[in-house]
């Protein structure tokens, strides 16, 4: 596998920097892209797909940024330094790719919520889905790390360690689909409360690079923290 080489000499956070720049840049012309024709006329299968594929590549975009910041953290920490971005992203790839897939399986849930496989009754249910709530999205991905601590007299770190990882893939998922969603729709926060909280479409680009910062930091203290810290780290640590 090979990716074309960003810049040698570019620095890790300044390449970070310019990482979160191209993630809204993507975004919004995805967004562009979805008010245009005929993604905007009434192809509903041709909108659902490129919804569904949007959401799977801002979710890859954030998990590959969640390697870039852990690798330039460690950097400024005194860690060994990867040898190039494209080992970075080669290291993070296989779970940025599951990361993407989990974003875009979220929206499974609106053929449930109507109980039919046609389009048209999935994308006009009179409520959102329940997978759409924050609150319900946000304890489904705590579910790994829930097991985790129920299981942790029997089960060895390394398997504590790889539960919580996908606790932090599942969150930014999540995050970055209900983000993306969310300058249209609010964020949901059933059963807490009916109503929505509105997120403007400046706010949601903000609150989108954010994602991959929280997921970064939690990242890194978890590799650090336990036997699987590594002279350099990049999700997922083997």
């Amino acid at each position: 596998f090979s990716v074309v080489p960003l810049t040698a000499a570019m620095p890790s956070p300044l390449l970070c920097a310019c990482g979160h720049g191209v993630l809204v840049v993507v975004v919004m012309l995805l967004d562009w892209t979805m008010q245009r024709r005929p993604f905007a006329s009434t192809n509903r299968l041709l909108w659902a797909v490129v919804d569904n594929a949007g959401h799977g590549l801002v979710a890859l975009g954030c998990w590959l940024l969640v390697a870039l910041n852990m690798s330039s953290w460690n950097e400024r920490h005194g860690g060994s330094r990867v040898s190039s971005t494209n080992d970075v992203v080669c290291r993070a790839l296989p779970v940025a790719i599951g990361c993407a897939a989990a974003a875009m399986v979220l929206d499974v849930d609106h053929f449930f919520a109507a109980r039919s496989l046609n389009l048209q009754d999935a994308t006009q249910l009179a409520t959102r889905p329940l997978m759409h709530s924050t609150v319900v999205a946000g304890a489904v991905s705590l579910l790994p790390a829930g097991v985790g601590v129920a299981l942790r007299p029997w089960v060895g770190t390394r398997s504590l360690h790889t539960l919580a990882m996908a606790t932090i893939v599942l969150s930014t998922a999540f995050a970055s689909h209900q983000l993306r969603d969310a300058w249209r729709r609010g964020l949901w926060l059933w059963p807490l409360s009916y109503g929505s909280l509105s997120v403007s479409y400046t706010a949601h680009f903000g609150l989108l690079c954010l994602v991959p910062t929280i997921a970064a930091t939690a990242s890194t203290l978890l590799s650090r923290s336990g036997s699987q810290t590594r002279a350099t780290l990049a999700p997922w640590p083997v």
